[in-house]
């Protein structure tokens, strides 16, 4: 198995009023845009040895601000993920990757083509925003929309110089980078939630 990274583009604002924010109409909706998945994590434990949370009243204590229960940290963390798909406008996941250092080593390419408003190695910090349980299994972080638009508008010539002097595969994931830039600098205000999944 190896690692990978999901960004949702989305108003970061909106999705932190949204946790403990009591708001069961969004609750539900989130419920039921991501109904497949529940679903499906439904049924994968429902033969499990011992009770699980379940993803649904996981989303019901995130929206009602807790109580949260550490034993199951890492259900909340899947919760707030789909959170964040329901209220995503453009999502992208890109992997694997094997290398505990591998995003940093990705960031450094974004520091040689003088980009140091976005990098990936933010989306490997073990905490959901304040006040939520800690990310038992991958990381999380975001880019704000300001970070965004600098880093989409920093294709000079030396940049793209810098970019082709690095080899395919930190290219690739470069590219890949400033392709959620853009995206997220598109949209007025929004930003991105990243996630790394192992």
């Amino acid at each position: 198995m190896g690692r990978f990274v999901t960004a949702y583009v989305l108003d970061l604002d909106r999705l932190h009023s949204a946790i403990g924010s009591g708001d069961e109409e969004l609750q539900h909706s989130v419920e039921a845009h991501c109904a497949d998945e529940i679903a499906r994590d439904h049924e994968y434990f429902e033969s499990y040895p011992r009770p699980i949370l379940s993803l649904t009243d996981a989303l019901r204590a995130l929206f009602a601000g807790g109580p949260f229960d550490t034993e199951y940290s890492y259900r909340y963390n899947t919760a707030y993920e789909l959170v964040c798909k329901a209220l995503s406008v453009w999502s992208n996941s890109h992997g694997p990757y094997r290398s505990d250092d591998w995003l940093a080593e990705v960031d450094d390419g974004f520091r040689s083509m003088g980009i140091s408003s976005i990098g990936f190695a933010a989306f490997e910090e073990p905490y959901l925003p304040s006040g939520l349980p800690y990310m038992e299994y991958g990381g999380y972080g975001e880019w704000d929309h300001d970070s965004c638009a600098e880093a989409s508008e920093s294709r000079t010539a030396e940049a793209i110089e810098r970019y082709e002097e690095l080899n395919d595969e930190v290219r690739e994931w470069i590219a890949v980078g400033l392709d959620i830039a853009d995206e997220a600098a598109s949209w007025a205000g929004y930003g991105v939630a990243g996630f790394f999944n192992i």
